[in-house]
């Protein structure tokens, strides 16, 4: 399953982790420029080492980890991305598969130095693939061209020769600066949200009406305005004075003879027999089993009926939700 995008791209949907593989094989084979992400059972652990001098040979840490039943993929030293100065730390990568990875943290000791091992810190912005420079990859898993993250020239950064006093280029937004710059206008983290502009209260003449149920007094001007106050201030006229409730004592006997004449009769020896019962002819009830029946029958076609109109509706309206195959020779990017 799979959609097309803009700029001739083709995003796919594999369900299953050997579909998945399949795919990628293909990619592989035919050589076409795409990025993915990794399955869960190739995600790696990222481990910080802390207590190694900056000269420390490479091949003597991954022996060391090797010795204590571990197999790291990779192992390089982390330098400041600004200054590009080494920060006499480690990083180790191991696959997340094994059994034993988190035996890392037991360690304390390689060779003759005293170490602790920290998971990496996450960092506060988007992923960033080192190879094409777009967002939301990693480098493991993409082949698309190179682009430099100095001069946005089309190859790889390790070996652009561009001078240090000539200014850099972005790859994203073409501006004069590095792509990995975190004040880069491409950068997810700094694309504003738009929202729609606020609603004005003159373009709702109807909701200032008075006759609106909703309007709210505006109280502070009414304390402002001294001929409003006045009136509110003012004694209440006889038009809103309340009424004084006169006892009437009539009224009160005719309610009291009502509700005793309400009450039921109590039962007599004369009335003892219950009322009998309704009785009905055997043609009577006859008729009205073969109404009840015949309307059984009538609403038993109708049900049949409106399920097999749903069935077709349904099975039309599913029909039509089904993706439509791509169109063949197109490219993927």
């Amino acid at each position: 399953m799979g959609k097309f995008l803009s700029g001739n791209k083709l995003k796919v949907f594999p369900t299953t982790s050997d579909e998945h593989r399949k795919i990628q094989k293909l990619i592989s084979d035919k050589q076409l420029k795409s990025f993915t992400f990794e399955l869960p059972e190739q995600q790696q652990l990222k481990v910080v080492i802390r207590g190694l001098p900056p000269n420390e040979d490479i091949k003597d840490i991954e022996l060391e980890l090797i010795k204590h039943g571990l197999q790291p993929t990779n192992i390089a030293p982390m330098r400041h991305r600004m200054s590009g100065n080494s920060m006499h730390l480690y990083l180790v990568l191991l696959p997340k598969a094994n059994h034993n990875v988190a035996d890392i943290y037991k360690l304390d000791t390689i060779g003759s130095y005293k170490v602790s091992f920290e998971p990496l810190r996450r960092k506060g912005i988007p992923g960033q693939c080192f190879n094409c420079q777009e967002f939301w990859h990693s480098s493991r898993f993409c082949t698309r061209d190179a682009v430099c993250v100095k001069c946005a020239g089309p190859h790889e950064s390790k070996s652009c020769t561009k001078p240090k006093d000539t200014p850099a280029k972005c790859g994203n937004c073409s501006g004069d600066h590095t792509a990995n710059f975190s004040g880069c206008p491409q950068n997810p983290r700094n694309r504003v949200k738009k929202f729609p502009p606020a609603p004005v209260a003159d373009d709702f003449p109807q909701l200032n009406t008075k006759a609106s149920k909703n309007a709210v007094p505006a109280i502070s001007v009414a304390w402002n305005n001294r001929d409003k106050l006045a009136r509110v201030k003012a004694p209440p006229t006889a038009q809103f004075q309340t009424k004084r409730l006169v006892p009437r004592p009539h009224l009160l006997q005719d309610a009291a003879s009502a509700k005793a004449a309400s009450k039921p009769l109590p039962p007599t020896g004369e009335n003892t027999q219950a009322p009998p019962l309704t009785t009905f002819s055997a043609v009577s009830l006859d008729a009205t089993l073969n109404r009840i029946s015949d309307m059984i029958s009538n609403m038993s076609k109708m049900i049949n009926s409106f399920m097999q109109q749903m069935t077709v509706m349904f099975t039309t309206f599913f029909a039509s939700m089904q993706p439509k195959s791509p169109v063949p020779g197109a490219s993927v990017q």
